[in-house]
């Protein structure tokens, strides 16, 4: 046990990735208002757009609906990496993606369930040995044991596990070709190695000639330049192959999109990603077929202005109440508390109602937040002559991890509109905090700083274009515009007298 908080078995408060608790997520997981609606619309072939900042349980949801569309006779295929894929031009690539996603996952249920490979016809064995070949994996000897071996490290994919138990006695000689053997293993687990299966019969009337003997090491680039008419025709051809193995429908779940490198956070570039694949209404309408995405609210604004159709595709806006993050925070800790007769709650270990709800204002509406802040305060108990007899948070310790979490926030990363880098921003924070006060007016700017007319009113306009401070609706008695700060967390900091973010 290394808890030092009494009747908590470890840290619940660390900054986990929703990936890294996948195998108590729907322990811990509190259900929002919306989230049976999105996995009723997504079981009937409804698409919808999941919107919300960073850190407000976007994934987690993702995750979480992932689990459940698989006992509902629904096959998810999640997608969250998108190497390969160009910044424009290219739904060819997306259509790539899903086809290998579905590829994988009928793969997978075959495996689980060779009993299901009788309900398939010989033309359709042949076509799915096809797509196998084309989709399931490209990478090298090398790459793909090193893959094999993580999953067996985390202990997830059973079916995953077995077919590295086939694999790596077969690859491990020759670690520098490409991998035209593990198709046949994929096959071969999964009962299609038989049956007079004749693989050409398919390929033929995809690829050239030249290409039938290298079937597997054909690049997604050659795929992505085929006719889009053609690679509907694959997805609906792997979609009947879904279907006839007992999936009523199929649900492709986009995450992450902001955090694929060559995007960078940027919503112009996240704009020019997605926007052919979400313009596309005739995919969205696909029958049996339905896409949840994930992305940036500032992001849907953007998609708005490019012509995304948000009446055809349905968005949901992710906002959570002072009393849902408290309840959800609860359910955490009912999952790590060591006795459930006397479980942990915020309250216990926050006891004054006004500090708690401080607290969550402070989080302003992020259960990510919520969890970096009361992660510090619980890392703040860890007293050697206390160890695990603390029952709750202490007042000092509370005020001094406040002004920690406001001071150590990440401003940069949680924000929607980039003007400079981090280092700019954070210099017009330190301005905010200098001039001491949470309302100011162009005055109070202009004898801090010692500015002419004219450079006040550049220094109140770049801090308003990066949502540090708004112009407030109703003037002040004089009739002079009055300005306040926006975010709850630099508003505490200037309550406080502290005059600088910490690196």
């Amino acid at each position: 046990m290394n808890s030092f908080i009494k009747n908590i078995s470890e840290n619940p408060f660390l900054q986990r990735s929703a990936e890294d608790e996948l195998t108590f997520l729907d322990q811990i997981y509190y259900t929002p208002t919306y989230y049976d609606e999105l996995l009723h619309n997504a079981i009937n072939g409804i698409s919808r757009m999941l919107v919300g900042k960073r850190g407000l349980g976007k994934s987690a949801t993702i995750h979480m609906l992932f689990k459940e569309l698989k006992i509902n006779n629904t096959l998810p295929i999640l997608i969250t990496r998108y190497d390969g894929i160009p910044l424009t031009d290219n739904e060819p690539y997306f259509l790539y993606k899903i086809m290998q996603g579905m590829c994988n996952g009928i793969a997978r249920h075959l495996y689980e369930n060779k009993k299901d490979r009788k309900k398939l016809n010989k033309n359709q064995k042949e076509r799915l040995s096809f797509f196998i070949e084309l989709f399931f994996d490209t990478r090298t000897s090398e790459e793909y044991i090193k893959y094999a071996k993580e999953i067996e490290r985390k202990k997830r994919w059973n079916w995953a596990k077995k077919i590295y138990n086939w694999l790596v006695p077969l690859l491990n000689g020759s670690l520098n070709c490409i991998i035209e053997s593990s198709s046949a293993v994929i096959r071969k687990s999964i009962g299609m190695d038989g049956d007079n299966i004749n693989i050409d019969n398919v390929a033929r009337q995809y690829l050239k000639e030249a290409d039938l003997e290298k079937i597997n090491s054909v690049p997604i680039t050659e795929i992505a330049s085929w006719d889009k008419a053609k690679l509907i025709k694959l997805l609906n051809q792997l979609k009947e192959i879904a279907n006839k193995i007992g999936y009523q429908s199929i649900v492709v779940l986009f995450d992450k999109i902001d955090e694929f490198p060559a995007i960078n956070a940027d919503i112009d570039k996240i704009v020019d990603f997605t926007k052919d694949l979400l313009l596309d209404t005739d995919l969205l309408y696909t029958e049996n077929l339905s896409i949840v995405f994930s992305i940036w609210s500032d992001a849907k604004r953007a998609l708005n202005k490019a012509g995304v159709r948000f009446d055809k595709f349905e968005d949901i806006n992710i906002e959570w109440t002072n009393l849902d993050l408290e309840k959800l925070i609860n359910k955490r800790l009912k999952y790590f508390t060591i006795d459930h007769g006397a479980p942990v709650t915020m309250e216990s270990l926050i006891p004054d109602s006004n500090t708690r709800n401080d607290i969550i204002k402070l989080a302003d509406k992020s259960p990510r937040a919520l969890l970096k802040l009361l992660g510090i305060l619980y890392s703040m108990e860890n007293n050697p002559d206390d160890f695990n007899q603390v029952k709750s948070f202490g007042t000092a310790n509370i005020s001094q991890g406040i002004i920690q979490y406001c001071q150590s926030y990440d401003y940069f990363s949680n924000q929607s509109v980039k003007v400079g880098g981090k280092t700019d921003l954070y210099n017009w924070i330190n301005k905010i905090l200098l001039l001491k006060l949470i309302n100011f007016t162009s005055e109070h700017v202009k004898k801090e700083f010692s500015l002419t007319t004219k450079t006040t009113n550049i220094y109140i306009q770049t801090m308003i274009r990066l949502e540090l401070i708004k112009e407030n609706i109703c003037p002040n008695e004089e009739d002079i515009t009055e300005y306040s700060v926006i975010d709850p967390r630099i508003c505490y900091l200037i309550s406080r007298g502290i005059t600088e973010l910490r690196d």
